[in-house]
């Protein structure tokens, strides 16, 4: 008998941060890849292709209640938010949550900020290199309760 499915959230996004993903990006591009990096202020912006700072804005994480991060994907201890860990933490919170399986959909880092990069074959490399991480290292782990929405590229296939 397949697995019965009471609730599923049909919004969640992957906000996990980028060392997770950027393995797969190939070695000629890996410097290219989107970066967090910490603020004076507290928190964390994103830096991509050596453009201003994106600020992380105002997340929204958690269960129950809602909760604004701020403007880090980490508590103060360095641990990660709630919904912004890897997969094992986020299965852990769907079951303290009653969720049964989550279609995800991607951060808007990846699916927006990259679209910039003007080097199609870096662009392409970067899309890749997330949704590689995302089906293999993220909705691998329990691909009967992560289902992942890939990021598409928007740009032409020639």
């Amino acid at each position: 008998m397949g697995r019965r499915y009471e609730v599923i959230s049909a919004d969640g996004h992957v906000e996990t941060p980028p060392d997770g993903w950027v393995k797969y990006v190939p070695d000629d591009w890996r410097d290219r890849a989107p970066r967090l990096l910490p603020l004076s202020t507290g928190g964390e912006a994103w830096l991509v292709e050596g453009k201003p700072l994106l600020h992380n804005g105002q997340n929204i994480t958690g269960r129950g209640p809602v909760r604004f991060a701020g403007a880090s994907y980490y508590r103060a201890d360095g641990s990660p938010n709630d919904g912004a860990g890897d997969a094992v933490q986020r299965l852990r919170e769907q079951d303290e949550d009653g969720i049964d399986a989550e279609i995800l959909f991607p951060p808007v880092f990846a699916s927006r900020f990259i679209e910039g990069i003007a080097d199609k074959e870096v662009y392409l490399s970067l899309v890749q290199a997330y949704n590689t991480y995302l089906a293999q290292d993220y909705c691998g782990v329990a691909p009967d309760r992560l289902v992942g929405c890939a990021v598409v590229p928007v740009c032409g296939i020639d």
